[in-house]
């Protein structure tokens, strides 16, 4: 699943580079081997404190801001990713976020965050879900942190593109088994009608 995840992200044209943030637990060794087989960045840290990981990953890449996309994601279209880079503007936003709210598919989340807005997070909440989920206390306050959303024309937002449990997988088989070109090619819009296709009628 990482595997397709790091290659749609390869296809994005407003990404400078791409770094893994997982966790230090031993569960998590196969990710480490997968990034180092591949050679790809990576960064380790506390299980349920992903703020501190993130942060970790912002600052070995050396960047002001990131993308934020989680690991259940492996069929991220990467123009939605380029969307929301170009949408972001560190001079009057803190936050691109399709998904607060929502009308992308759970599985096409993206966040670009700045790094000194998660720095905050990290700073002003000791809420273990904050820095387990990263980004609710930014929407908590609006008030606080300068959020722009982007949204699609129709509310797709109960389509399950995630990998969450093992349904979800099976799931994700069939839409790979339904592709017939590189899978980095199918945009949302390709994926939704393989979706359809693939799901029981």
């Amino acid at each position: 699943m990482i595997h397709y995840l790091i290659e749609r992200l390869q296809h994005c044209e407003m990404l400078s580079s791409i770094t893994v943030a997982t966790s230090a637990d031993q569960s998590d060794d196969a990710v480490s081997a997968f990034c180092e087989n591949y050679t790809l960045m990576c960064v380790r840290g506390e299980l349920e404190n992903v703020v501190g990981r993130l942060l970790g990953a912002a600052q070995l890449a050396g960047t002001s801001a990131f993308v934020r996309i989680s690991g259940d994601s492996p069929l991220i279209d990467p123009g939605i990713v380029d969307e929301a880079v170009r949408l972001f503007d560190p001079a009057s936003v803190d936050i691109v976020t399709n998904v607060h709210p929502r009308s992308f598919p759970k599985g096409q989340s993206v966040e670009v965050i700045s790094v000194e807005s998660l720095m905050r997070v990290a700073a002003e909440s000791s809420s273990s879900h904050d820095l387990e989920h990263v980004t609710p206390y930014i929407y908590r306050n609006p008030q606080q942190f300068r959020i722009r959303n982007f949204s699609r024309s129709s509310d797709d937002s109960g389509i399950q593109m995630s990998v969450d449990d093992e349904s979800d997988f099976v799931a994700f088989v069939s839409m790979l088994k339904q592709m017939t070109r590189p899978h980095w090619q199918y945009s949302l819009d390709d994926l939704l009608a393989v979706y359809k296709d693939a799901s029981p009628q």
